[in-house]
Order: structure tokens, then C-alpha cells, then sequence
């Protein structure tokens, strides 16, 4: 009696675990009904530890336009940047984070000032350390950090599969962002977002994960590192539209985007003495000797140089790009609270944000 009492009990529960999974639509339909931040899990979608993770998306049925943001948190490639990169992110992450997070600056739904207060939103996660770009399921990074999932692409792939199945061909309009890790994953990712949504007129911004060209500031040697550990994302027709003029396949990232991309406007937001990527980059002091222990950050001199040589050499070449520097050394603008504010030479940046929208912007600059 006991054994068949505890079977039905198991099968109930079995059933009840059953109701309760709900698809990614229904999950979409839930989400656009409440109009409110809703986490979705996302099958396919992991972080570096192998859990499943997915996105975050405030909906609004009224709009035609979609805001996609990619999460910063540093990188893992040694053990000392492993340890403050987080290798998880699933729904108890989610909701501690939008109530701090996903309140302000571009998410901000009060304010006049941010151009996407109306709009849908998409938060996507970062969690496999490879700056939103890898394709790897068995990194090794050292005898700690072995068989790491480094599928930021790829995670990013079955969201935008996902987002697809849910906006259909609606949208007029995508604007893509992120913040340090972000905003390099901004760059690698750019050319899967703008050709998910073929129909829609698509913005790119970078917020504070520049790729340089100085050898002094970003040289070789780690671009060789990260490509290498993270399995970087590699368009296959890279080739078709780079001229082998840059170094690095990461360094002709923006010749690629522009070239292929022509009637897409580019748009980089950066400290000139950011100190956060400053420490970043100098993991490659001394040829990459230094990329084992935590260096000194890059001279702030150093850095405002190549990011002045990124504006006046590289998109002085590839002209649909457009920055807009501010000259302190903070680091990520796009979550701050009061960012639309953010005045530099006279210009606000919500204001400059919508003249990227517009392919009316021209750098701006202390």
C-alpha cells in the first residue's frame, strides 16, 4: 500500500513539475502582458560552469523597436580574472539584479530624456567570461579553470533566435549595446544582430570596450590570448571585407563591420583615462608577460592616445563610425542613473545617442 501510495505521489508531482514548465512563447506572452521585467530561460543557452541561463526582457506591445543590451563583468583568462568574472547567471541573479540594474539610464522608463523609454528591451546576461564572443565548449585557462563554456556568440545566436520567433518582422528599428565586456561583445556580435533583423534600421554602440590599435596599449599578444582561450567568433566572410591593413582579425573588427555594413551608423562611448579597461589592457605589458599576474594599469596617457588615434586614423577611414569621449578616467555610462545628462562640449548624450539614430552625429569631445 505504501509503495502504491508513493508512486501516485511521484506521478503527481511528476505531472505537476509538467504544468508548470512553461515555452519560450508562453513565457513572451507572459512577459508582454505584464509590461515589466521578465526573466526567460533560454534552452541551449550556458555559462562557463555548464548552467543554463537565458534573458531578461521588459516588452511593450505598442512599440515596433527593440533595445538589446549585453551585460559587462571583466573576462576569464587567468586565475586572477577568473575569479571576479561570474561563471553563472540564471533567474535568483535576475531578480536581484532589476530592481538595481535595469532601472536606469537606457532602462530608465521615467525619463523624457532617454530615447528608449518606450521601447522593447532585452537584457542578456554575461556569464561565459569571453566577452559575449566565444564559441568553445572546453576552454582551459588554467589547472583550476578547465572545460570552461565559453558560447557567449552562440548564446547570443539562440536569443536572437529566440527574439525572432517573438517580434516576428515587426520591428523598424534595433539598437544594439553594451558596457565593457558589452561593449566588446557589441563589436563581435553586431553583424549576427543586424542580420537577424534585415528589415529593421540598426544602431550600434559600444559603451567602453574599445579595441585598439596601439601596440603600447592592446598589443598583439593578448588579442593572440583571447581569440585563442575564448574561440572568438569569426565571420566567414571576414575576409571579404577587411583589407589586412590592422594587425589582428579583432583589430579589423570595425573595417570589417563598416565596409559590410555601410548604411549602419557605429557609435563608441569611452573615458579617455578609463581605468578599468587601463588594468584590462595591461595584462599585455612586457609581450603578454604580465597576463598571469595583476598588472599595473596601462599609462592614462598611453590609453587617451590610441583612443585618439582609433577617432582620427581609423574612422577617419571607416566614417560611419562616431565617438563620443569624455575625459575622466570612470568606466561604463549606459546603467548610470542621470546618464542622458551626461554633457560633453555642450552635448548631452541622449542627445547625441539620438543623433547616432539619426545619422546626424559628429564626435564629440572635451
Amino acid at each position: 500500500m505504501l509503495r502504491y501510495l508513493l508512486i501516485i505521489t511521484l506521478f503527481s508531482m511528476t505531472i505537476l513539475s509538467c504544468e508548470k514548465e512553461k515555452t519560450i512563447q508562453e513565457e513572451f506572452e507572459e512577459a508582454a502582458e505584464k509590461e515589466t521585467w521578465h526573466y526567460i530561460p533560454v534552452p541551449g543557452m550556458i555559462c562557463r560552469d555548464n548552467s543554463n541561463t537565458g534573458i531578461g526582457v521588459r516588452l511593450r506591445n505598442s512599440s515596433n523597436k527593440v533595445i538589446i543590451y549585453l551585460e559587462g563583468g571583466g573576462g576569464c583568462f587567468n586565475a586572477v580574472t577568473c575569479v571576479v568574472n561570474p561563471g553563472s547567471f540564471g533567474q535568483i541573479s535576475f531578480d536581484s539584479w532589476q530592481t538595481v540594474g535595469l532601472q536606469f539610464g537606457i532602462f530608465d522608463k521615467g525619463s523624457s530624456l532617454n530615447p528608449f523609454k518606450d521601447w522593447n528591451c532585452v537584457y542578456i546576461p554575461y556569464c561565459t567570461g569571453d566577452v559575449h564572443g566565444g564559441t568553445s565548449y572546453n576552454s582551459y585557462v588554467n589547472l583550476v579553470y578547465q572545460d570552461q563554456k565559453m558560447t557567449g556568440h552562440n548564446n547570443i545566436t539562440l536569443a536572437l533566435d529566440a527574439l525572432k520567433m517573438h517580434f516576428g518582422t515587426r520591428l523598424d528599428e534595433v539598437f544594439l549595446t553594451g558596457s565593457s565586456a558589452g561593449g566588446y561583445g557589441t563589436l563581435i556580435n553586431a553583424n549576427q544582430v543586424i542580420e537577424a533583423f534585415p528589415a529593421a534600421t540598426a544602431t550600434i554602440l559600444d559603451d567602453s570596450g574599445p579595441v585598439l590599435m596601439a601596440q603600447n596599449v592592446q598589443p598583439d599578444c593578448l588579442d593572440a590570448l583571447w581569440i585563442n582561450i575564448f574561440k572568438i567568433h569569426i565571420p566567414d566572410d571576414f575576409a571579404d571585407y577587411t583589407t589586412g591593413q590592422y594587425s589582428t582579425d579583432l583589430k579589423s573588427i570595425y573595417e570589417y563591420l563598416s565596409n559590410k555594413h555601410p548604411n549602419v551608423q557605429f557609435g563608441l562611448i569611452s573615458a579617455l583615462e578609463d581605468i578599468v579597461i587601463r588594468e584590462f589592457y595591461g595584462y599585455g605589458t612586457n609581450n603578454c608577460a604580465e597576463a598571469t599576474v595583476v598588472p599595473a594599469p596601462v599609462p592614462a596617457v598611453d590609453y587617451k592616445n590610441a583612443l585618439i588615434h582609433l577617432r582620427d586614423s581609423v574612422f577617419a577611414r571607416h566614417t560611419n563610425w562616431k565617438t563620443f569621449y569624455v575625459n575622466d578616467a570612470s568606466h561604463t555610462f549606459n546603467l548610470l542613473p542621470g546618464t542622458m545628462m551626461k554633457e560633453v562640449n555642450g552635448v548631452q548624450y541622449g542627445s547625441w545617442i539620438n543623433a547616432l539614430r539619426d545619422r546626424t552625429a559628429m564626435h564629440v569631445h572635451d
